[in-house]
């Protein structure tokens, strides 16, 4: 029987994930092991934490994961682990899968209010920093984490009951294109259980084992990239490749490809009918491979036509902005047979080209997603991988959205669609490429900070912007205030229509949030300013880059008559404020007696600025997430209009 243990940092969601397997997999014990510690020892783990005895849970946590263990020898088991459980001293049963869920916001940091802190401080001192705390441990659990795990799943940051990361990883099927590059202790789990397209990579796996792989039959496709020189190695792998197209009718073993690295040079000329890719990884891909195929010409020219030579190339150039990956494809469909090249640039530290690898996922030959870290940051997660060629495509479209929830979010709408997600983040000239995305199948975007003006300027795009005219829209007032989060394209006649759904998600989430009996302070607004003063009329509103309120009056000299006294306590001004900053924003100040109650996020960061001001100064809190739902449910709303 299987059995399955769930690793990672606070607040991943092993929790979360953990319960809505248990609904979905009958199959499966599934437990919490914090949980089955409370209820069977009698012990409360915040107190234990509190009052210094975090060694006795550390005890409690092996003690009771041996006895679940045992009582469950012959049943399929999923255990969620505690973030801090002592790996190092666990004996896992045979053949066990230890899986780290990640998030990409794992290093951020997170905020609790309903967990213990790590490290115990002086109750009646000052309250520790979470986001300090957080540091002061993350680099010990992640190094703890990558050498007792056998399984590594980056998942997405948000997901619903429609998607499962663990059901759906342990339910994963090979999508038609693409290749994984396989890494020892990464993949070697969903490798196993899946016939996937696998890259071997020289540099990173042992002969040995690649040879192994060859060998086990069980993959769709082999890529064999060479990525150094090994005389043994090349002569084996090219004596093997020989026999093995000297009886592929016979089916005795499965087929490969072979990528030669054209910055190792020349290969010798026996092996030429062998190679099926000629890849660079140089800046000057492009330039290079030019050069490369003129010069094999002229080497090797009489001998290239006697066989059948048709190479692939694979341009990987490192590049330093959107612009420069989106130029160099342009020329490559200018001056190249389309089936003839496979380009998949490589971004700095401060891109992400994700996106591109995407929209080209079923247009080229070669491509690659990863499960985890993988060989590359720029290839898509396996959940952001078409399973099969889409439609197109719908994005978002924004900077530092590395971390958004929409993608996740709207995936199973999209996916009905036959669409796929991608993310474009910091392109800040979209108005010079629209064409080009509409051409590689972009359907319609959801916008972000810092776009949403811009977007909305009739001067960014050709063609026109209408508000939608249906009921239904009209209905859910899908009002523009001179910004839009969403845009629709047409290809056909180059049309755009814009709208903006934020008025509707902040309409519900005030209705659901903001107490009627308390004074309501807007701190900052930005661009969702003159919303936010249609919406709540009677609140004071304050710049949050300067602690001023608008009207230029100071806080200090605040019209005590604008704010209603609630507090039994004589002068006291209870307040609720809407955060509405970002993080160079200032913290609110007042004087004494107003007496800031409650914190309603417009942001759903587990490690936002008000969700940490909330939790130094004990006020309560209310995330965004909410937010960020309702609009969301109003995007689908327009969506459901329009055959994409």
């Amino acid at each position: 029987m299987d059995k399955i243990f769930l690793i990672g940092h606070r607040g991943v969601g092993k929790t979360s994930v953990l319960k809505d397997f248990s609904l979905k997999s009958k199959d499966h014990v599934c437990l919490d092991l914090d949980y089955e510690i409370e209820t069977q020892e009698n012990v409360n783990i915040h107190d234990l934490f509190n009052s210094g005895q975090q060694n006795k849970f550390r005890k409690l946590e092996l003690k009771v994961l041996e006895e679940i263990i045992y009582k469950n020898k012959n049943k399929s088991l999923v255990v969620a682990l505690g973030a801090g459980f002592e790996l190092e001293k666990f004996v896992f049963p045979k053949n066990s899968i230890v899986l780290w869920l990640r998030r990409s916001t794992d290093s951020l940091g997170r905020i609790f209010f309903n967990r213990p802190s790590l490290f115990v401080g002086d109750p009646s001192g000052p309250v520790l920093d979470p986001l300090i705390e957080w540091q002061k441990v993350f680099k010990t659990r992640e190094e703890k984490y990558f050498k007792y795990s056998n399984a590594k799943l980056l998942m997405p940051e948000y997901f619903d009951k429609d998607f499962n990361p663990l059901l759906e990883y342990l339910n994963f099927k090979a999508p038609e294109h693409g290749f994984v590059t396989y890494i020892p202790k990464e993949n070697d789990i969903i490798s196993d259980q899946n016939k996937l397209n696998l890259e071997l990579r020289t540099d990173l796996i042992p002969e040995e084992l690649l040879f192994k792989i060859i060998n086990n039959k069980s993959n769709n496709k082999l890529l064999i990239s060479i990525r150094n020189l090994n005389k043994s190695f090349l002569k084996k792998l090219f004596s093997f490749k020989k026999s093995l197209n000297q009886h592929i009718a016979k089916n005795q073993s499965q087929d490969f490809l072979i990528d030669w690295e054209i910055e190792l040079g020349f290969p010798d000329k026996d092996h030429l009918s062998y190679i099926d890719v000629f890849s660079s990884h140089n800046d000057q891909a492009l330039q290079n491979a030019l050069i490369f195929n003129l010069n094999l010409i002229e080497k090797y020219g009489s001998f290239l036509k006697n066989i059948q030579f048709d190479p692939h190339y694979k341009l990987c150039p490192k590049v330093e902005s959107h612009e420069e990956a989106i130029r160099e494809d342009l020329l490559l469909q200018k001056y190249f047979r389309k089936d003839s090249y496979s380009y998949l640039p490589r971004s700095n530290s401060n891109l992400d080209l994700t996106y591109f690898r995407q929209l080209k996922s079923y247009q080229q030959k070669i491509g690659f997603y990863r499960f985890s870290d993988g060989s590359s940051l720029d290839q898509p997660l396996w959940w952001q991988w078409p399973q099969k060629k889409p439609k197109g495509f719908y994005g978002i479209y924004g900077q530092n959205i590395k971390h958004s929830y929409t993608p996740s979010f709207h995936k199973n709408f999209f996916d009905s669609k036959d669409l796929h997600s991608l993310s474009i983040d910091g392109l800040d000239h979209l108005k010079d490429y629209k064409d080009y995305f509409i051409q590689e199948g972009l359907k319609t975007l959801a916008v972000t900070s810092p776009y949403k003006s811009d977007v909305y300027k009739n001067s960014l795009f050709k063609g026109t912007l209408d508000i939608a005219e249906t009921e239904v829209l009209k209905k859910n007032e899908i009002l523009n205030f001179n910004s839009a989060n969403t845009l629709l394209f047409f290809k056909e006649d180059q049309k755009i229509q814009s709208y903006n759904t934020d008025y509707v998600g902040l309409k519900l989430y005030f209705q659901k949030h903001i107490d009627p009996s308390l004074q309501t302070i807007v701190w900052g607004g930005g661009a969702l300013l003159d919303q936010l003063k249609k919406i709540l009329p009677k609140a004071l509103f304050y710049s949050a880059r300067s602690g001023n309120i608008r009207e230029l009056i100071n806080s200090k000299d605040l019209d005590k008559s604008k704010i209603k006294t609630t507090s039994a306590q004589s002068g006291l001004i209870n307040v609720q404020i809407i955060w509405a900053s970002g993080e160079k924003g200032l913290d609110p100040k007042f004087n004494k007696k107003i007496n800031i109650t409650k914190v309603i996020d417009l942001d759903y960061r587990e490690n936002s600025k008000a969700r940490l001001y909330s939790y130094k100064n004990k006020i309560d809190y209310v995330s965004g997430l909410d937010f960020f739902i309702e609009q969301a449910k109003a995007q689908q709303s327009i969506w459901e209009h329009y055959e994409f």
